[in-house]
């Protein structure tokens, strides 16, 4: 499922002030939530917060819920050329509620637009009985 503890900083002796959830929100509401700043040394809980990708075994994870936002993608545009190929992840977002939900900004290739690099962003949802789903299509931007 992904190691959630790697993503934000869990600190539940300082609660959110209302300045500090102000700031928060914009950036959420700024970004549609995949560019929110970690708050460190807030409890961020139930918060977006960034994620390590640092890790091999974290970024591994996030190529494969990125491929499959891709899927989804040629699903969507199985009538026309579209085709993707993914290059990298570059950013992942991340917030636990009864789901965990990832913000995931990456760059694919366009192999249908002569192989330009674009960077899209999808949501991917995981439930808590392990299902995986793509809540939101990707797209470029």
């Amino acid at each position: 499922m992904g190691s959630v503890e790697k993503c934000g900083r869990f600190n539940e002796e300082h609660v959110v002030t209302d300045e500090e959830f102000v700031f928060y929100k914009n950036e959420v509401v700024k970004s549609n939530g995949f560019d929110v700043p970690s708050m460190p040394d807030v409890s961020a809980f139930h918060m977006i917060q960034p994620c390590n990708l640092n890790r091999e075994s974290e970024y591994i994870l996030f190529q494969k819920y990125s491929q499959l936002a891709i899927d989804k993608y040629h699903r969507r545009f199985e009538d026309t050329s579209a085709k993707l190929e993914l290059v990298k992840v570059l950013k992942t977002m991340s917030i636990v509620l009864d789901i965990v939900r990832y913000f995931i900004t990456f760059e694919a290739k366009d192999l249908a637009d002569g192989g330009k690099i674009k960077t899209y962003q999808a949501v991917v949802r995981l439930d808590v009985f392990g299902g995986v789903g793509v809540v939101f299509q990707a797209e470029a931007y």
